[in-house]
């Protein structure tokens, strides 16, 4: 199933959706009904989570949950082509699964959990080469009115198996989890602010200001997490 009108482009595969969107000016409150994947092929497209403001533009995207109510906009002096994908329940459930349970059990047909649901941490996550690769892949399929379910469906998988969503936590040396999860997202709010504000000056001060975290514990945390000082984070945006 699938429809084209001003701009607006829809798929339908395996309860998941793929959208398209072509505008220069919107402003929308929306809820995230599925797990979704935010992507801007061209300009930028600005985000607001309860107090939290994003922006993305190519080279990055957006992961939020479902349940989570947000407002979108763009306003541009020039069309801004967006993408979005919406995960169906059971297609994630089944993702995570398969990524979650051993082998053996897998191959013995035993019963898996039905309580393990996935739960990503939203906020903005720079494109790898690999999802970049099948983010344009899609696109040009259905764009193409290209009717490969079993294609399509192998790029809505790759999608979802993106080592920096499913590994990066890990990365921090804590022995207990809440901790880490914590550093963890206090870190995300340093990268959303440099994603969102990486054409303007930006201070270690702001940043750390803005993480709750001080200048030092930031440094510390912020390369370990993303193999990258916060300066080199930031230098690889602008590029």
């Amino acid at each position: 199933m699938k429809f084209r009108n001003n701009g607006q482009f829809s798929k339908l595969i395996n309860n998941n959706e793929i959208r398209y969107h072509k505008t220069a000016d919107r402003n929308t409150n929306e809820i995230s009904n599925n797990l979704s994947f935010h992507f801007a092929l061209n300009g930028q497209e600005h985000f607001q989570v309860k107090c939290r403001h994003m922006s993305v533009f190519p080279g990055s995207f957006l992961t939020l949950n479902t349940g989570t109510p947000y407002v979108n906009s763009v306003n541009s002096p020039y069309p801004v082509q967006l993408l979005t994908i919406y995960f169906g329940d059971k297609f994630v459930d089944d993702f995570n699964n398969s990524w979650l349970t051993k082998d053996k059990r897998l191959l013995d047909n035993e019963p898996l959990s039905q309580e393990r649901k996935m739960v990503l941490n939203e906020t903005i996550y720079p494109l790898s080469v690999d999802m970049k690769y099948n983010i344009a892949h899609i696109n040009k399929l259905v764009n193409e009115h290209n009717e490969d379910d079993l294609l399509l469906t192998e790029d809505l998988y790759h999608c979802l198996y993106h080592k920096e969503i499913l590994q990066r936590a890990e990365r921090l040396h804590f022995t207990e989890k809440g901790a880490r999860n914590e550093i963890y997202r206090r870190l995300n709010l340093a990268k959303e602010y440099l994603y969102s504000n990486y054409n303007q000056s930006i201070s270690l001060k702001q940043l750390s200001g803005y993480s709750f975290m001080s200048i030092n514990h930031l440094l510390r945390m912020f390369k370990q997490a993303f193999h990258k000082a916060p300066h080199q984070f930031l230098m690889q945006i602008r590029l």
